[in-house]
């Protein structure tokens, strides 16, 4: 497996992610590393992304996990030491999985946890199980989902049924390349915002902030067009649309990232028509930030990506050090950079005593169960 040195590396995984990691590929600029991960080879082969990583062969011989959380897990887990130098030393991971399945449920949380050794920003982008799967695959994704949001440091979670609807009515065939449009697409945007230049910039300062202060899964909008209308058209698509539940989740959101991607003849005219309709839809106290991208081969398109949460938390810790501070990790190495402790230990004796004296720590995949996890995964707790 070849890694590319990026600024953001994107990971997909199962088969719900080969086809959206292929059509982000078109759309996502050449500083962001797109790889993909899965169980099932021939999936894999047939699959035009350039770094690929099979996953448990001795466990699956090549096959899927035939929807076996468990399997998923172990397998994926058995590829650790090449999914860490996948991400080390990158800015941000975003890792993409359908949940539900075995591959992309079971195994999200190892790619979470590599990003965070590695101490990157961590975004995952799950979608959920349409409503039809039956309530057995929508239980394994909720608690898939709960995992999640124990390991990423952001987490979009988004409805398959919602993206359906705003597809329409089509052939199965068409509904699922139009999905992965819609998704690579708006991914990609969201990458895109952070890699490549603009006036009114983005940077991870911004999502790291709303990553702290908001706890709950963020919701996806996306909208797109070109042409003399392209503002109105795109707004529609942005506001109105399924993925935005028709502008309810975005009324009720306390927090706002919206992202807008043009060539260089975006206006300003353009930008402050685009933000003065999404203004119009949130709360006065809703906390907003925006920012611009131009692309050169963007030509006459527009391209609006919109974060929100509804939740919002004025307590929340302060943001740790950013990477750019801290000495890089080598490569090769598990001396890893520790994220900032949020909360100081406790001042007890930890030393083995009776029984338990001298004992060795329980260190596992290099994290010493030993210390409490709310100090492991730098946790407030509440006073």
């Amino acid at each position: 497996m070849e890694r590319l040195e990026k600024d953001i590396g994107f990971v997909a995984l199962g088969g719900a992610g080969l086809g959206v990691a292929a059509r982000l590929q078109m759309d996502v600029s050449d500083r962001v590393c797109v790889s993909v991960i899965d169980t099932d080879a021939r999936a894999l082969a047939a699959t035009a992304v350039g770094v690929k990583l099979q996953a448990g062969s001795k466990r699956t011989g090549g096959q899927g996990c035939g929807g076996d959380v468990g399997q998923g897990r172990l397998s994926v887990e058995d590829e650790m030491s090449a999914i860490r130098d996948l991400v080390l030393g990158q800015r941000m991971v975003v890792v993409f999985a359908g949940l539900g399945g075995g591959t992309g449920s079971g195994g999200i949380g190892t790619v979470l946890r590599a990003a965070r050794e590695s101490d990157c920003f961590s975004v995952a982008v799950v979608t959920m199980p349409f409503g039809f799967e039956g309530a057995g695959r929508l239980e394994k994704a909720a608690q898939a989902l709960s995992a999640v949001q124990e390991t990423a440091d952001l987490v979009l979670a988004i409805s398959s049924d919602r993206v359906v609807e705003h597809i329409g009515d089509r052939d199965v065939a068409t509904t699922f390349a139009l999905a992965d449009a819609i998704l690579g697409e708006s991914v990609a945007a969201l990458c895109n915002l952070f890699v490549r230049p603009g006036y009114i910039k983005l940077d991870l300062g911004d999502l790291r902030r709303l990553a702290q202060h908001c706890g709950a899964p963020f919701s996806l909008g996306f909208g797109a067009a070109s042409g003399k209308d392209r503002v109105d058209s795109a707004l529609r698509q942005l506001l109105d649309g399924p993925l935005l539940n028709a502008g309810q989740v975005l009324e009720q959101a306390s927090g706002v990232m919206v992202g807008i991607l043009g060539g260089e003849d975006l206006r300003l005219s353009e930008i402050s028509a685009v933000m003065s309709g999404i203004q119009l839809r949130t709360k006065a106290d809703c906390q907003l930030v925006m920012g611009t991208t131009i692309d050169a081969k963007a030509d006459d398109s527009l391209t609006l990506v919109l974060l929100c949460t509804d939740t919002w938390d004025d307590e929340a810790p302060p943001a740790p050090v950013l990477l750019a501070d801290r000495p890089k990790p080598v490569r090769g190495s598990r001396n890893h950079v520790k994220k900032s402790q949020l909360q100081p230990l406790l001042g007890l004796d930890m030393s083995g005593k009776d029984r338990f004296k001298g004992v060795e720590a329980t260190i596992i995949d290099g994290e010493d169960l030993d210390i409490p996890t709310y100090v492991r995964r730098g946790i407030r707790l509440e006073k």
